[in-house]
């Protein structure tokens, strides 16, 4: 779905998110590991991000980190307003 590419989905990869993830046995896949993995560091960033900027006393290296997340996150379109990253202070 996101990059287009076909993906072979391995015994071994369907037995791992059925048996131990509890995906549900007719679920489709139209990510590849790539794709998921990405969306799923994505989420990750998010997540940090959220919880940093809503921090009243960040430290200054914490000030560092949610200011580089935010960046990424605009560079991949998931922040619209880059003065929302500049005013962090």
């Amino acid at each position: 779905k996101s990059c287009q590419r076909e993906f072979i989905f391995f015994a071994l990869e369907q037995k791992y998110w059925f048996e131990e993830l509890k995906v549900w046995v007719d679920a489709h896949w139209i990510k590849c590991i790539n794709c998921r993995k990405r969306d799923f560091e994505i989420k990750q960033m998010q997540i940090k991000y959220s919880n940093l900027i809503s921090k009243i006393d960040r430290t200054a290296e914490e000030t560092l980190i949610v200011k580089a997340i935010g960046q990424k996150l605009f560079e991949l379109g998931y922040i619209k307003n880059l003065n929302k990253i500049n005013k962090i202070k």
